[in-house]
């Protein structure tokens, strides 16, 4: 029998592993709907005052009277009435989740954002990066959850022209967005079920809809600075061109020093973009 193998482990590779599995997922039955709000400061968002994100959260329960989070807790979830709320603190922002089950008379009415008042948004300890509405419907096949999307209510609340589709959950769902805002705000997701599939794992694939849109956001958030980083860095480009022609031309040398001044203050441009 081989000897045991010992690993050198990272020091905080299981805490980093556990901290997978530390968040729990919504249970959501289908047919049901997800809203979910994001807010993130426009600076210093990672060295943002956790308490602040805490008061904030404590503020809405109160209004519930939900019970509070444990302190220092950076997920929380709650039933609070006919709804449930899951809060998550990020690096970088803070969402809020709010879910209800049961057929909608109408989809993407924005109702479940009555569950945050005006003066709580406002309030708010930063901007709201992420919003999206879930509606998560069931039917009986996938021609069905196709009819649905073509020729009924569902496919009107999309833009056609951006419209995407992906089959998730083993084939047992059909995951609609069109990566729009729409009225009130909102982003728009369906997840329109076919399949036996339970509660939890449409909870989790909702929670995937959720992250996409996050995650696209904080991404797009770096287009503009990378716009403006590579007007600058195409103009460096063209100055370290005519620095080399200068440094290469023996004919009319420049100083050293003043070759190395101009040379060190590109590098150090360079850098700091």
């Amino acid at each position: 029998m081989p000897a045991e193998r010992r690993l050198d482990n990272h020091p905080r590779r299981f805490e980093l592993t556990n901290e997978l599995h530390a968040r729990p997922y919504m249970a959501l039955s289908a047919p049901g709907r997800a809203l979910m709000i994001a807010f993130k400061p426009e600076g210093n968002a990672q060295e943002r005052d956790p308490e602040g994100d805490r008061a904030h959260l404590l503020a809405l329960i109160e209004r519930h009277g939900g019970p509070h989070p444990a302190p220092g807790a950076s997920h929380f979830l709650a039933t609070l009435g006919r709804f449930a709320m899951k809060w998550e603190r990020h690096t970088e922002f803070v969402t809020y989740t709010v879910t209800e089950e049961g057929a909608a008379d109408q989809l993407f009415t924005g109702g479940l954002a009555e569950h945050f008042p005006t003066d709580w948004l406002d309030q708010a300890p930063g901007r709201v990066t992420a919003a999206a509405e879930i509606e998560v419907l069931r039917v009986d096949s996938l021609a069905d959850a196709e009819a649905l999307l073509v020729r009924e209510r569902l496919g009107r609340a999309f833009a056609s022209e951006s419209l995407a589709l992906a089959r998730t959950l083993d084939d047992g769902a059909l995951a609609v967005g069109d990566f729009r805002i729409h009225e009130g705000g909102f982003s728009r997701f369906a997840l329109i079920v076919y399949a036996e599939i339970g509660a939890r794992r449409v909870g989790r694939a909702v929670q995937r809809l959720v992250e996409i849109e996050n995650y696209r956001m904080l991404a797009m958030l770096a287009l503009p600075i990378a716009r403006q980083t590579s007007e600058r860095l195409n103009e460096i480009d063209r100055e370290l061109t005519q620095l080399i022609a200068a440094v290469a031309n023996r004919d009319q040398p420049r100083p050293e020093q003043e070759l190395l001044d101009q040379l060190t203050r590109l590098s150090a441009e360079i850098e700091a973009l």
